[in-house]
């Protein structure tokens, strides 16, 4: 059988405009959302920073490499102090990654990078240690940015009184940043 398009297309006008069929409620969906039990998205791990000291020059070293603590205390000059400060292993709201960079006497201090495309003029990066909070969060504490202009030599901590640091030729610069504590 055959139809002529012109009495298709008049068919097809009367199923478009007929008079609409009274409202009638949406069936329940066959698979309610609230049925479903996603998991929730993974929590960011806290990562141990740890505290490194050379005993021949008084260099501080930072690093979240347990691999690193290894090999730097068992073929140099260098002994662990331990777990300095935490930092998460995830970036979140109000949160930066926290840089290890190489200054240009070979020694390391630590930086923090918000705005996109900056080039910190102490050295390149040379890790990501985790990510530390640029606002205070409860339960968190600051990290503070020593500087010994003699030695070159930079120091960090969360004692707001810099410990020995002081005494050892070393200033206060400023704030870094809020860490979780060891």
């Amino acid at each position: 059988m055959y139809i002529r398009p012109v009495a298709f297309l008049v068919v097809l006008a009367g199923l478009l405009f007929a008079a609409p069929l009274p409202a009638q409620p949406l069936p329940e969906p066959l698979y309610p959302y609230d049925q479903f039990d996603y998991p929730p998205p993974p929590q960011p791990r806290a990562v141990p920073v740890y505290h490194l000291l050379n005993r021949r020059n008084g260099e501080h070293v930072f690093t979240s490499s347990y691999r690193e603590v290894n090999g730097r205390t068992s073929a140099g000059p260098f002994q662990s102090r331990g777990v300095a400060f935490r930092l998460l292993s995830a970036e979140g709201p109000s949160l930066a990654p926290l840089y290890r960079l190489t200054t240009r006497n070979g020694s390391f201090c630590l930086g923090t990078m918000t705005v996109p495309g900056y080039v910190d003029p102490r050295g390149p990066v040379d890790a990501t240690l985790g990510y530390i909070s640029i606002t205070e969060r409860p339960g968190w504490v600051a990290l503070y940015e020593w500087y010994n202009g003699a030695t070159g030599l930079w120091y960090y901590t969360t004692d707001p009184r810099g410990g020995r640091a002081p005494a050892a030729g070393y200033r206060y610069l400023h704030l870094v940043g809020y860490v979780m504590p060891a």
